[in-house]
């Protein structure tokens, strides 16, 4: 009987450290989502199904939401991945899983993205800055003051557009209400995963290693088909 009762202890001791590793908390609730051909179970407090999108992703090309899935990250969390993380409040992001075609258009620089090169169209005009110590550059719309993207190269139009934008596109920002802190749209991709969310602009110099944990957190969700 103590043999027994010691194995289902041993057992249950295995499946907590299992649940654990996997980012999910023994006995926690998962949400099942079904995006495309992937299959991912995200801890139920990740979750926000059934919530009203409050911004659209910038990447052009996708379908309408039903293959995305809403969740959000606490800062905390984040912050003990990324220490010198600034801000506070929870991180949004939507969980995306491309088609090939869609792949193929967001590896490719699209119409938005060749005007802002080659100063022409909608862009003519274009009004570039500094950004930052890393030899980056805010460029704004010739028409907008309150909202710009955030480019780690400058778009000289005596050059080709670099073949994949996400080499010299870092976000899109905009100022909030009061315009003394700015939010800023970005994106991690891994295979055929997309991960969009927002943070501070100060947050930018850190982007590499947030979309390394935001990867890193979605596979911990993905299941084997």
């Amino acid at each position: 009987m103590k043999t027994t009762i010691a194995v289902i202890l041993g057992l249950a001791v295995l499946l907590g450290l299992w649940w654990s590793s996997s980012g999910i908390l023994l006995g926690e609730n998962v949400v099942r989502v079904k995006l495309r051909d992937f299959v991912f179970h995200i801890p139920e407090r990740y979750s926000m199904e059934g919530a009203a999108p409050f911004w659209l992703r910038w990447t052009q090309g996708l379908d309408d939401g039903s293959n995305q899935f809403m969740f959000s990250v606490s800062y905390e969390e984040v912050r003990t991945a990324v220490p010198a993380l600034k801000g506070e409040g929870p991180f949004f992001a939507i969980l995306s899983v491309l088609s090939d075609e869609e792949l193929a258009r967001t590896r490719s620089p699209g119409p938005l993205e060749r005007a802002m090169w080659y100063d022409v169209g909608t862009y003519k005009g274009r009004r570039i800055e500094p950004f930052g110590d890393a030899g980056w550059y805010r460029l704004y719309h010739p028409l907008e003051t309150k909202s710009w993207s955030v480019l780690s190269r400058y778009p000289d139009p005596d050059t080709p557009v670099p073949d994949d934008p996400d080499t010299f596109y870092v976000a899109r920002c905009g100022s909030r209400v009061g315009g003394k802190t700015t939010s800023c749209l970005t994106h991690a991709l891994f295979d055929r995963i997309m991960v969009d969310f927002s943070t501070e602009e100060e947050n930018l110099v850190l982007v590499d290693q947030i979309r390394d944990f935001m990867i890193a957190k979605v596979l911990e969700w993905k299941q084997s088909l």
